[in-house]
């Protein structure tokens, strides 16, 4: 068993913040969600920022204070990118096109705040109330289209920010490309740290499994599509089959993840859920598959499926689910190594990621 333990301080690099300028004896401000009442309320909640979140994060959030506070706010995403040291700064404001937010002025500000930053980008983006605004853009990993917020058709920014996580396993790089609304990674540091320690762990029994031709990985991501799992374990395989469940832009998030990090020939994408690809899959012979599970476990098709499949990673969050789908999948496997990644500290959830192997193979 390995426990990876994030630090408790600093540690997301996304951010949500909520500024709803009002009477302090009525509607006070909103700061991460948080109502505050008085001057000692928005300090007491700096200290919160700056203990949870990254401190370039911590540092500019006291310059969008000061630059918005004469503009009716409705939302605003920080991504901040630490290794590439990147930062999108997405503004959603419901002021008229002659009333709005300076971008230029609020990037300068977050430049000479955190001049770390290689890279800042502010995009302000203005609320349409009608149900015609649509935001559209060719690689989106969120929803294209609509979404849905107090009755109103949210806009999307189509620009992006990049990071680049070394992994020590690998002895290389891997890319990915973060958009306003899309799943960023909130804990880099703990994602390495997991990622080192899923291809220490997919080596280790790739070093078990007789090689019969290629070898052949299939990954069926949990939520996002932007994970960095497949490009991690893709990495030990010739060919990657990855499986997507949901819309069409997920699919496409996917492959703009995979032509990042120049993985094209190595990847095929199919959309669509395992239970519905089952027989297509039986064609292929993979040697690993790398799973994330919802809280709700494994179908029963699936999990009799994967029981053919000589290594499972299985990938989720701890849960009731997920202790029944490894004691069902312990007839036909053994478990060889469990972690536990704690990557939220404030929050009682806890990722975890199990490796089995079949047993006429152990």
């Amino acid at each position: 068993v390995t426990v990876l333990k994030s630090s408790p301080f600093h540690y997301r690099c996304v951010c949500m913040l909520h500024i709803i300028h009002g009477d302090e004896a009525s509607a006070g401000s909103w700061v991460l969600e948080e109502l505050t009442r008085s001057d000692a309320g928005v300090r007491n909640t700096s200290k919160l920022l700056g203990r949870v979140y990254h401190p370039t994060i911590a540092e500019c959030v006291p310059q969008l204070r000061r630059h918005l506070r004469d503009f009716l706010i409705e939302q605003v995403s920080i991504i901040l990118c630490p290794y590439n040291k990147e930062m999108l700064v997405t503004i959603h404001t419901l002021n008229e096109a002659n009333k709005r937010p300076s971008e230029s002025s609020i990037q300068a500000a977050l430049e000479s705040s955190a001049s770390d930053l290689r890279r800042v980008s502010v995009n302000v983006v203005a609320e349409d109330t009608s149900n015609e605004a649509v935001s559209r853009s060719g690689d989106e990993t969120h929803a294209q289209g609509r979404k849905k917020r107090r009755g109103s058709s949210k806009k999307v920014s189509s620009d992006y920010v990049t990071d680049c996580y070394h992994l020590e396993a690998l002895s290389t790089d891997v890319s990915l490309q973060f958009k306003e609304g899309n799943d960023a990674i909130a804990n880099p540091t703990l994602e390495i740290d997991k990622l080192n320690w899923m291809v220490d762990a997919a080596n280790q029994c790739l070093s078990r499994i007789p090689r019969n031709g290629r070898r052949q990985l299939l990954e069926v991501p949990m939520g996002s599509s932007n994970s960095l799992e497949s490009l991690a374990l893709g990495k030990l395989f010739d060919e990657t089959v990855c499986v997507i469940d949901g819309h069409k832009g997920k699919a496409s998030a996917a492959w703009s993840k995979f032509r990042l990090n120049s993985m094209e020939g190595e990847v095929k994408v199919v959309r669509g859920s395992v239970s519905s690809k089952i027989a297509v899959l039986r064609e292929h012979q993979f040697d690993m598959v790398a799973i994330g599970v919802d809280r709700s476990g494994l179908p029963d098709d699936v999990r009799s499926y994967l029981s053919s499949i000589p290594c499972i990673m299985y990938a989720g969050d701890y849960s009731v689910a997920m202790r029944g789908d490894i004691r069902l999948l312990s007839i036909t496997h053994k478990v060889q190594q469990l972690g536990l990644f704690d990557t939220a500290p404030f929050d009682e959830g806890l990722e975890c990621c199990v490796t089995l192997l079949r047993r006429d193979i152990v």
